[in-house]
């Protein structure tokens, strides 16, 4: 008897469980997506060290392209 109502328990809170499953990993993912993105001309989503260093990297090639 008890193991039905802990069964019934489960039955009802498994959507919701599941929905905040996705919705956490859902959350994770697009956090790591959007903190290795290195995408060409978005410099203001990248990581300030690798944002210093594309900067460094564009002011080199412009005092070599002078």
């Amino acid at each position: 008897m008890e193991y039905h109502r802990l069964e019934e328990g489960i039955r009802r809170r498994l959507p919701w469980l599941l929905l905040a499953g996705l919705t956490g990993a859902g959350w994770w993912i697009s956090r790591r997506a959007s903190r290795n993105d290195t995408t060409p001309g978005l410099p203001d989503r990248l990581v300030p060290m690798e944002q210093a260093r594309q900067e460094r990297k564009w002011t080199r090639e412009a005092l070599r392209s002078k």
